[in-house]
């Protein structure tokens, strides 16, 4: 809880005595932390009736910001009026592959909306893909696959091979862009870890009732950016179909997905000390970060501060973006232009290059950042041959999932560096969001 948040509290609610302006407080850094909601406490005894309307609500022992209540119930409501409706009947297809993932295929023929979630390498999109390529041509209306990020969303896309062609393929926010209720009898969406509760409500709202929707993606890996952690909450629900692949089908990743599986389990893994600022940038430098293949990323879980993403990507820029293209990131949507929070590009000679070869003018780009490194948060979605990890003072307020998020990054090679004791804070920590049926 900041300043920010005592002052706003007062402000919005003048006639609350101190105790309830302090849980008032704390409700309003928790959203801002992610959570939707908080449980009940004594000092909420506080708040009069009259202050609970149309900025707070409450329900049962949980107090709500009165967006977030809305939000939940509006997700809730769709879930549950997807999960009565009955699938279009499909013609039975002799499935061959490996067991587990013919097995998530079955579930998802069977229910109107499916979780597949595993770890890195188990094969999610794969899965996906054979669901797709086997039973195309019975979803008279078509199909939909769709990603929080471009590089996810283009992923899906190379693993449908010709196929892809006859697919709307596309990032999650243009698809809900386009229709009110999508028309597709299939829709896919990879990355559902990051979904965040406001986008998720959008599009379970989006589904015909008739419709199959399957989320892919890693239950342990960190909660969304904004508020909420819908996918995490419906893997964990008792009456959700929900298919897990626990088996790595790549030889190559053994040794990431051991580190991984040591963090998850709030275990100690190999870390190196942290080198000071000049030498962290000297380091990333000779990796060339502005490379449009990209094999190479840096990551921190900060934000602000001398390791943060802001003071590091700053000083990268300094010393890298004379003659070469400079990464950004953006971070604002733009519809029109269809450039969405997330996507990566380039800029060089005042035009900027995405990654799906589209050029924009630079001077009409939305809000942007360099990218040299990334944020563990938005590097979600991505893969890099090699990643490095840095855990300054201050990560260990971020947890195990942070640490396995960016761990999983890596298809080839992982270096984490920081202090024993940070690490061991970090692992010791588990992210929670509190929600109205989750946490």
């Amino acid at each position: 809880m900041e300043y920010i948040d005592t002052l706003f509290a007062e402000r919005l609610f003048p006639h609350v005595d101190e105790e309830g302006s302090r849980f008032l407080a704390k409700l309003l850094a928790a959203s801002r932390e992610g959570h939707l909601c908080l449980p009940h406490e004594p000092s909420a005894d506080h708040i009069p009736e009259e202050a609970i309307g149309e900025i707070i609500c409450r329900e049962g022992d949980r107090w709500y910001l009165k967006r977030c209540f809305k939000c939940e119930k509006e997700f809730v409501f769709h879930w549950q009026r997807l999960k009565k409706s009955q699938p279009k009947p499909l013609a039975p297809v002799s499935l061959e592959g490996i067991p587990e993932q013919v097995a998530a295929v079955q579930k998802a023929l069977q229910n109107p909306v499916t979780l597949i979630c595993g770890g890195p390498g188990t094969g999610k999109t794969t899965t996906a893909a054979l669901l797709v390529r086997e039973f195309y041509d019975q979803m008279t209306e078509g199909v939909a696959l769709a990603a929080p990020t471009g590089k996810a969303a283009a992923n899906l896309r190379s693993r449908l091979d010709d196929l892809a062609e006859k697919c709307t393929i596309t990032t999650l926010h243009r698809l809900l862009s386009q229709k009110k209720t999508l028309p597709f009898d299939l829709i896919v969406v990879d990355e559902g870890s990051m979904i965040d509760a406001e986008l998720m409500a959008r599009l379970f709202g989006s589904i015909k009732e008739g419709a199959r929707l399957i989320l892919l993606g890693d239950k342990d890996q960190l909660p969304p950016v904004e508020s909420g952690n819908f996918f995490a909450d419906l893997a964990n629900h008792e009456k959700a179909a929900v298919a897990e692949l626990n088996i790595c089908q790549r030889t190559d990743l053994q040794e990431i997905i051991e580190m991984a599986a040591a963090v998850k389990s709030g275990e100690m893994i190999s870390i190196q000390p942290l080198p000071d600022v000049k030498r962290v940038v000297e380091m990333i430098a000779a990796k060339k970060p502005w490379e449009k293949s990209r094999p190479f990323c840096a990551l921190t879980p900060l934000r602000q501060g001398l390791y943060g993403v802001d003071h590091l990507n700053a000083l990268l820029y300094q010393k890298c973006s004379k003659g070469r293209p400079v990464p950004i990131l953006i971070t604002a949507n733009d519809p029109k232009l269809e450039l969405f929070n997330g996507d990566i590009g380039w800029l060089e000679d005042e035009q900027a290059t995405f990654s799906d070869g589209r050029t924009f003018p630079a001077f009409l780009l939305p809000r942007y950042e360099y990218a040299y490194l990334l944020s563990v948060h938005k590097s979600q979605g991505s893969e890099y041959d090699e990643v490095m990890i840095l855990l300054p003072e201050g990560a260990e307020k971020l947890g195990r999932e942070m640490l396995y998020t960016a761990i999983t990054r890596a298809r080839k090679k992982v270096t984490v560096f920081g202090s024993e004791e940070t690490l061991a804070q970090v692992v010791s920590k588990r992210a929670i969001r509190y929600s109205g049926w989750g946490a």
